[in-house]
């Protein structure tokens, strides 16, 4: 008798200690660090070229020079742009991202004013991957690795 309630004890310690792990280990994904720095980003970017996966291969698209499709990103958190896909988003943050190598970058259509911002509602974001100079903002939910890259035009102090 004494050894089943030992067993029935330890069995639910054991699931109570997993239990903890997991929650702990849900937490822990859902968090997200406060907004990092935009120095790096800052200025205006020539968008360049996209990349894309039909479900076999990756391929890297050129994006046409004329007419050129820019974005500004400023010192403020604000994005100006004439790419028509990202045209009604006027606000961004760089958040570092428990979970992920990369930082990652939300557009926002309406400011959405300071402090962290969980991983499940960000409306729309992408990963940044900074390669041979040019930025690429990878979807996040693309499994096969779809991305924008740009160039870097010029640097600003958010102020044109």
């Amino acid at each position: 008798m004494v050894s089943n309630r030992k067993n029935v004890l330890m069995r639910l310690l054991s699931l109570l200690l997993v239990f903890l792990f997991l929650a702990s280990a849900c937490e822990h994904e859902e968090a997200m660090m406060e907004t990092a720095s935009p120095n790096e980003i800052s200025g205006t970017w020539l968008y360049t070229e996209y990349g894309y996966s039909p479900g076999s291969g990756y391929y890297t698209k050129p994006v046409p020079a004329v007419p050129p499709q820019t974005i500004t990103f400023t010192d403020d958190l604000q994005i100006r742009t004439n790419i028509s896909d990202l045209t009604k988003y006027k606000f961004y943050r760089i958040i570092e991202d428990v979970a992920e190598e990369n930082p990652v970058i939300a557009f926002f259509e309406h400011d959405p004013g300071v402090g962290p911002q969980k991983l499940s509602e960000l409306p729309h974001s992408y990963s940044i991957v900074w390669e041979n100079n040019t930025l690429k903002l990878y979807y996040r939910w693309c499994i096969e690795g779809c991305h924008l890259g740009f160039r870097l035009l010029s640097e600003d102090d958010g102020n044109e």
